[in-house]
């Protein structure tokens, strides 16, 4: 489902999206979705962290680089 909602909304999320920062404090899902990414790529940087500050701080950075 999610390798067909990002196909559908490829051109969506490349206008409107700087970057998807993925929250997510489990280690095996962390590596779970690493391993989804390499198989089927996001259209926009993403980067998966453990601590909600650090995601916070690169979603900042990827909005100052659109700006």
């Amino acid at each position: 489902m999610q390798a067909d909602w990002l196909k559908e909304n490829k051109n969506l999320m490349e206008d409107y999206c700087c970057g998807t920062a993925y929250v997510i404090s489990n280690l095996a899902i962390r590596a779970i979705l690493k391993m989804i990414f390499s198989i089927q790529k996001q259209p926009v940087p993403y980067k998966i962290f453990e601590k909600q500050e650090d995601a916070v701080a690169w979603s900042t950075e990827q909005l100052k680089g659109k700006a």
